[in-house]
């Protein structure tokens, strides 16, 4: 039963100078190792519930491989991780096109082998269609699906162009590793990345979301035809929900055009902005959102 949290996957990135919690499932007593060139740290703790959390001290040291290790009777797990800066991308289409698409995009994935970089891309299955996409009703505390990160060293062309060139350009200029979770997918509105509880305690809101189609009562969930996959609270509850408890040096957004259609449109995408930087930031903390 022992597994970890889907973000602890071999050559994740974590967060330098920040709390290092670690969470995943077991069931009984749980050990955990943090190990790095000479350095070892060592907590426990009881699962409860079939969940477990343990929290390291804050790690600065950007340039050692770390061995995390996770003990719980006979059984374990061991991934590789590092220090760095970690950045969140979300947004729609212009958030997730591709580096392919990108002129001189194999001058950029040159770079991208030089650099010190992984990305965590929570996208559907390239074989998902907008209509059978099913978001999750409530908010998750683990991915739904497994993901794994991505670094330099492989053909980053089909991945977000613009989490990739920030990567690299971060990694050049700061001489750190430089981490990337990119949540973004094409045609999203930002509804998708509000919170329900955030969004219905707005009443004008939700009768501008009714009146244009784009409401989904929890009853309703998962019944919006080709709006599926942009239903409000959609993402929020898939991949934003999830990464409560990790650390990010910033947010990058990229979405618009789902709400430019006239002035009322983006009436309301300005107050759904205002909600979704104050829900990242009851999550994540007052960081930077760009």
């Amino acid at each position: 039963m022992l597994n970890l949290h889907g973000y602890f996957r071999d050559g994740a990135i974590l967060q330098r100078g920040k709390p290092l919690n670690v969470s995943g499932y077991a069931d009984g007593k749980v050990t955990c190792f943090l190990k790095g060139d000479e350095v070892c740290f060592e907590a426990s703790s009881e699962a409860k519930s079939g969940i477990f959390e343990i929290t390291f001290p804050p790690v600065s040291n950007t340039e050692t491989l770390f061995r995390l290790e996770v003990y719980c009777g006979e059984e374990n797990v061991c991934v590789n991780i590092r220090f760095g800066d970690v950045y969140l991308t979300a947004g729609q289409s212009n958030m997730s096109y591709a580096l392919s698409a990108v002129e001189a995009y194999t001058d950029w994935n040159v770079r991208a082998e030089k650099a010190d970089i992984a990305i965590l891309d929570l996208r559907e299955p390239a074989d998902v269609i907008p209509e059978q996409v099913e978001r999750p009703v409530q908010p998750q505390r683990d991915f739904i699906r497994e993901y794994k990160w991505r670094t330099g060293k492989e053909d980053l062309s089909d991945l977000s162009a613009l989490s990739v060139m920030m990567a690299v350009l971060l990694s050049e200029n700061e001489k750190v590793p430089i981490g990337v979770v990119h949540t973004a997918m094409g045609g999203l509105s930002a509804e998708a990345y509000v919170s329900r509880q955030t969004a219905e305690a707005d009443t004008a809101l939700i009768a501008y979301l009714r009146k244009n189609g784009r409401y989904s009562a929890a009853e309703n969930y998962n019944q919006c035809g080709n709006r599926n996959f942009t239903q409000i609270s959609g993402v929020f509850n898939e991949k934003i929900s999830p990464l409560k408890g990790f650390a990010f040096k910033g947010i990058v957004w990229y979405l618009g055009e789902s709400s430019a259609y006239d002035f009322r449109c983006a009436k309301f995408f300005k107050k759904l902005m205002g909600m979704v930087i104050a829900d990242f930031s009851s999550i994540f903390g007052k960081i930077p959102f760009v």
